[in-house]
């Protein structure tokens, strides 16, 4: 399964995909959060309830409103810090890829 969101200062989308289709999705109001793991918690719990089951996360890929620096971002507008090998630590995923929202866009 595939895990994909488009996070910004506002607000945050995050979606499950398959092949075949979209799985599970969830808007966020990014200020609720205090940093991106928490958001990203509280979204594959929903999941998993929804679902039945634990999703099978095999890749991540973000588009974040902020500079991409290699495998690290600082999102404007708030105060998080996202390391891509921390969330494939943390959360299990093979591999997690962050891209500037407007190249994700492109």
């Amino acid at each position: 399964m595939l895990l994909a969101g488009d996070i910004g200062g506002t607000k945050a989308m995050l979606a499950l995909f398959t092949e075949r289709s979209a799985r599970f999705e969830r808007r966020y109001v990014s200020r609720d959060f205090a940093d991106f793991e928490s958001m990203l918690a509280r979204f594959l719990g929903e999941a998993a309830g929804a679902m039945r089951a634990a999703p099978g996360v095999e890749a991540a890929c973000f588009g974040f409103a902020g500079p991409v620096e290699g495998e690290r971002v600082r999102v404007t507008n708030l105060p998080w810090i996202v390391d891509a090998p921390g969330l494939c630590s943390r959360f299990g995923f093979d591999r997690a890829r962050l891209l500037n929202d407007f190249a994700a866009a492109a």
